[in-house]
């Protein structure tokens, strides 16, 4: 992998993320904490069932990956999703040693929402974007050590242009006002 890109960094398509859905504890507590919320919803303005995530989208987000949309020249490689898994699998080694052969354990203790703006007629804030995550994840943590992995070398590699927050998500959690097109952004597991 050492040839390198044609052009420009990629716009930004696809999520690069470690998927949580496979985790059904997680997956019946979001369903069970969707549920509590609905059944208070006169409680809070603008919530409907249409504005959360379905469960099976739980992931944490490492970054946001550009990919080609056309071959690159000749000499270059593309950014392709198969490119991406390939250079995700060279990185299996490095993320076992991390993990000293363990599953990676994350507590979700924290509660949150992002994307506030300030409402005139509802005199206050209003929240697009209720997620939850660890509330602290340290330098050496192994989620740490591993999401920087991952998202250094796929920086490296030019697949990543942006620069990330340096707190942990987990994305797609609970809901969601804005309602992204989803061809707009494709998700891919990489």
């Amino acid at each position: 992998m050492d040839r390198p890109f044609f052009g420009p960094p990629a716009k930004p398509s696809h999520f690069l993320a470690f998927p949580v859905y496979r985790n059904e504890h997680v997956r019946k507590h979001v369903e069970e904490f969707q549920r509590r919320l609905l059944a208070d919803s006169a409680n809070v303005y603008g919530l409907d069932k249409t504005i959360f995530m379905n469960p099976w989208r739980l992931h944490i987000t490492v970054g946001v990956v550009g990919l080609d949309d056309e071959p690159p020249s000749a000499g270059f490689r593309p950014r392709t999703v198969e490119s991406a898994l390939q250079l995700l699998a060279s990185l299996g080694g490095r993320i076992t040693a991390i993990l000293n052969g363990k599953k990676l354990r994350v507590a979700l203790d924290k509660i949150d929402i992002t994307q506030r703006e300030y409402s005139h007629s509802m005199e206050g804030q209003l929240a697009h974007v209720l997620f939850i995550g660890p509330a602290r994840v340290g330098p050496n943590a192994p989620l740490r050590r591993v999401m920087d992995l991952v998202y250094n070398e796929f920086k490296n590699q030019g697949y990543i242009s942006e620069n990330r927050s340096p707190h942990v998500y987990l994305k797609a959690g609970y809901s969601d006002s804005l309602h992204i097109d989803e061809h707009e952004v494709s998700e891919a597991q990489v």
